[in-house]
């Protein structure tokens, strides 16, 4: 097929065990989903909890004054910290899904999380979802100690 190459490394003893372990990585590769899964998981609580930015870097909207006067305070996004709190990972074999599994207090489930991350009528968008500059340099940062590791060396 057009477009797809083959290429075996021949002679070069380490470079060619280095591609062997590579393609090896089939039943090992789930350490590196729930390395990733985690720090997704906390990139995303950390950004409710103390960054208060959408992935992009803007700033999120203030709270209305009514808002803050019902809650007793300015922190946005947190009331009880259930939302912030309830990420939620399920692996696959070559995947990893995060998903807010938030109750209330009565235990039903939360079903605020797309409201805060679209907007509405009366409610500044506050994106949480997805993944900043910073946080795609962390994910690169452990794929490239991950894949140092198996092929054996320094990160």
């Amino acid at each position: 097929m057009a477009g797809i190459f083959d290429i075996k490394v021949v002679g070069l003893a380490p470079v060619d065990g280095m591609m062997v372990q590579l393609a090896n990585f089939g039943g090992s590769k789930m350490s590196l989903l729930r390395a990733l899964g985690v720090l997704i998981q906390k990139q995303h609580t950390r950004r409710v909890l103390s960054e208060k930015t959408s992935p992009d870097g803007a700033t999120w909207a203030p709270l209305k004054a009514s808002t803050v006067e019902r809650k007793g305070n300015a922190n946005i996004l947190v009331e009880s910290g259930r939302m912030a709190h309830a990420w939620s990972l399920a692996f696959g074999a070559d995947s990893v899904r995060m998903r807010n599994t938030a109750t209330s207090s009565r235990s039903k489930g939360v079903k605020y999380l797309p409201f805060h991350q679209f907007g509405t009528r009366n409610m500044a968008a506050r994106p949480m979802l997805g993944l900043s500059a910073a946080n795609e340099r962390e994910i690169h940062e452990v794929v490239n100690a991950w894949v140092a590791r198996r092929i054996g060396i320094a990160a």
